[in-house]
């Protein structure tokens, strides 16, 4: 009857108390297994702000930051390659599953911000006064102060092409920075969060698919020691 998982793992740490020197074959079979540690970062501290889509990005970090734990401790303590690259891949398409998952639910936040943002600075005016504010600031030395403090002035500048107003590009775009620290400050700010963790996400993931998917790749090409054992036998 075979040992349980439990059991295995149980009778692989006692064996490393008695043993803790092992075998020049079973020392490079551990080195070459040996998982990174998980980096510090990956963690569901690392994720800051009080978006409610950043709440799945926590999540993400901590399955993430658990499946790698979990692996590079089988790596250490099972012997059975079989199963360690069984359960690696379980744990690696777990952890995978959960960024894509963060990831879309970032994206969606992200998208909706925008949108936020975007009303923020082109508030509803009539066209007939749009036309009319444009005309009225083209030239004017104070446009960005105008900017700053009237909603619909920034409405009327950003909802038009620049030259309508006077400006090139550059300075349109300078204005819409302006106009939205000036009336979706908090909006930004959250996108900001959203952003950061976006690309958090999405660094955990890459390292899912460099340092752990490889990793478990080549455990599953790896031969169980019994066999490597009962050829050295055959050869000898």
């Amino acid at each position: 009857m075979s040992a349980s998982p439990l059991d295995q793992v149980i009778s692989a740490r006692n064996a490393a108390k008695k043993n803790p020197h092992p075998d020049p074959v079973t020392a490079a079979r551990q080195k070459q297994r040996a998982v990174p540690v998980c980096p510090l970062d990956i963690s569901p501290e690392a994720i800051m702000g009080d978006v409610v889509a950043l709440e799945g990005a926590r999540n993400a970090m901590k399955t993430v930051r658990d499946c790698w734990n979990a692996i590079r401790e089988a790596a250490i303590e099972t012997e059975d390659v079989r199963k360690l690259a069984k359960d690696g891949t379980r744990l690696t398409e777990r952890a995978t599953m959960a960024v894509d998952a963060a990831r879309g639910r970032l994206e969606d936040a992200e998208k909706a911000l925008e949108q936020q943002i975007q009303q923020r600075v082109t508030v509803p005016v009539a066209p007939h006064l749009q036309s009319e504010i444009r005309a009225a600031v083209h030239g004017r030395d104070d446009i960005t102060l105008l900017v700053r403090n009237e909603p619909a002035v920034a409405s009327a500048i950003l909802s038009a092409p620049a030259f309508l107003s006077g400006l090139d590009s550059k300075k349109q775009d300078s204005l819409r920075n302006i106009a939205i620290q000036s009336h979706a400050k908090e909006e930004m700010a959250r996108l900001k969060q959203v952003r950061r963790a976006k690309n958090q996400v999405d660094r955990a993931g890459g390292m899912v698919l460099t340092k752990l998917d490889t990793k478990v790749a080549k455990w599953a090409q790896e031969e169980p020691g019994a066999v490597t054992r009962m050829r050295n036998m055959a050869n000898a």
